[in-house]
């Protein structure tokens, strides 16, 4: 079986593999992984859905993978500029 994370669920592709329209590869590389982050970024809602013939929900995953992507995509972690003009002038 091949398997990917998305949204918390354990999916199995194996069937999606060798029909994925972006090719195998893309699939391949997040096997076994959470794909959540990448594939939020790629995806329109509702494409699993669309595509639940080729797909078999495994069910929810507990731990750090399971972390769901938020709404809008990877989330800046970044720390916040310091305070003042940063030593510009004017």
């Amino acid at each position: 079986d091949a398997w990917i994370i998305l949204n918390g669920d354990a999916l199995d592709v194996t069937k999606w593999i060798p029909i994925h329209p972006g090719g195998e590869q893309a699939i391949m590389a997040y096997l076994g992984k959470d794909a959540t982050e990448e594939w939020v970024m790629i995806h329109k809602p509702g494409t699993v859905e669309k595509n639940m013939q080729h797909l078999k929900n495994m069910g929810k995953v507990s731990g750090a993978a399971a972390a769901a992507a938020p709404a809008g995509g990877a989330v800046d972690d970044s720390p916040p500029p310091p305070d003042g003009d940063g030593g510009i002038p004017g």
